[in-house]
């Protein structure tokens, strides 16, 4: 190990990259490295910070040394290092909550791969990352693309203190794609029993998609289908034929066994 830390000095670059990806693989027993690998964080070449980020999120560093410079690695020019100042940030769990703020910035991070991995580690820090709840949820809204599963996932982690991503939630659960549905299912009910009292609200809401996702949570949590299905019932008189198809699933994920729901579905699908 003290060999490789003085490769992180070395003038050549190739040299000071290895040893970052060396100490890395070591794991913790290079634990001893986290301040000099914090500070191949600043190095000329982005090849040796990402590997100094790599680095530190593999050898259990201390949190205190390391965490910081992950946190503003995060605004580094290259998109591969502050991708990699994310995934290591997530290594961290709750000692990374002093990263919150950045992690918030970086959800809106033009490239996809790294908001996702903010959004990722902002859920392995979990409830001490409760201030990043409203910009998951407008992230959400903004529909980038893949980050509705690792939203979910961030605000299930997060949990009863997401009580306010419920209606996101609920557009959520009507989504086309299974993983999508499951991942909001699972968030609502790690935030608990304050979801039905939500979800009534939510019935209300004036985007006709969270309300049809209210109606069945609704009805999966109370078994009443009928009490709710207005308005699912309202949802598939819609002009707009995804509402319908979307207020048709919501019938069939209800009771799939109900030959009545099952025939909406295939009619209002068609």
């Amino acid at each position: 190990v003290p060999a490789l830390m003085a490769g992180l000095e070395n003038d050549d670059v190739n040299i000071r990259r290895k040893a970052a990806q060396v100490l890395g693989e070591l794991g913790s027993p290079a634990k001893m490295a986290d301040l000099r690998l914090t500070e191949a964080l600043s190095d000329e070449e982005p090849k040796v910070r990402r590997g100094a980020a790599f680095a530190l999120g593999r050898i259990d560093a201390h949190a205190g040394t390391a965490v910081p410079g992950l946190s503003n690695a995060l605004k580094d020019e290259h998109a591969d290092v502050r991708l990699q100042a994310a995934k290591s940030l997530g290594q961290f769990g709750p000692q990374a909550k002093t990263a919150v703020p950045a992690l918030i910035v970086a959800l809106q991070d033009k490239e996809s791969a790294i908001s996702n991995a903010a959004a990722f580690a902002l859920g392995q820090i979990g409830p001490e990352a409760k201030a990043a709840v409203p910009a998951l949820i407008q992230a959400m809204q903004e529909g980038k693309a893949g980050f509705e599963n690792e939203a979910a996932y961030a605000l299930g982690k997060i949990g009863p203190a997401a009580i306010e991503a419920v209606p996101a939630l609920m557009r959520a659960l009507t989504n086309f794609n299974a993983r999508s549905r499951s991942d909001a299912e699972s968030v609502l009910n790690e935030i608990g029993p304050r979801v039905v009292p939500a979800a009534k609200d939510a019935l209300q809401h004036e985007d006709i998609v969270v309300r049809i996702g209210a109606a069945y949570t609704l009805a999966k949590a109370n078994g009443r289908v009928r009490v709710y299905a207005p308005y699912l019932n309202e949802a598939l008189e819609h002009e707009d034929a995804e509402v319908r198809a979307r207020a048709a699933l919501a019938l069939y994920l209800i009771d799939p066994e109900d030959i009545a729901s099952a025939r909406v579905s295939a009619g209002t699908l068609q």
